[in-house]
């Protein structure tokens, strides 16, 4: 199974494409989040382990992305930092600490950064879900007890 990491591994320009569709997966999954009715109670808690780990390699996809960002990040980082330091034209030599300062303002640096926000972003929202779906278990756990323990009655 290919996963959207080893598409964007391979081409960086399919980034947006998996930022999109890893939108367009979590507004799925607010659903997953739903309990709805007494009925669907039994239903809910069978499903509950798959859609959680649907969902949870999903996550791990989207960290994968993630680290490989940042992986290219300290690389034209460092790239960008042996340029100044090594073959700036001052006339005086720059320190570490100025070159430091350069670096930060390079726009290719810049960029990806901002795209590391914007994937850090996406991850967040899952991280939302998957608090939400353990959420959802522990309330249908819960309810299950009372049903247990005799009261019958016990709705959502």
């Amino acid at each position: 199974m290919e996963t959207w990491f080893t598409r964007v591994k391979n081409d960086l320009t399919l980034l947006q494409d998996a930022l999109d569709f890893y939108r367009d997966e979590y507004n799925e999954a607010k659903k997953d989040v739903k309990l709805l009715g007494a009925g669907s109670l039994e239903k809910a808690s069978s499903s509950m382990s798959h859609i959680f780990e649907h969902r949870f390699s999903q996550l791990q996809d989207i960290e994968a992305i993630l680290e490989h960002l940042n992986i290219q990040y300290r690389k034209m980082r460092s790239t960008v930092f042996q340029s100044w330091f090594e073959n700036q034209k001052a006339n005086r030599a720059l320190s570490a600490k100025e070159c430091e300062k350069y670096v930060d303002g390079d726009a290719d640096v810049n960029d990806l950064a901002e795209l590391i926000n914007e994937v850090a972003l996406v991850r967040n929202l899952y991280l939302g879900i998957l608090k939400a779906l353990d959420n959802k278990s522990y309330q249908i756990n819960n309810i299950v007890r009372l049903r247990q323990a005799g009261l019958d009655d016990a709705k959502i």
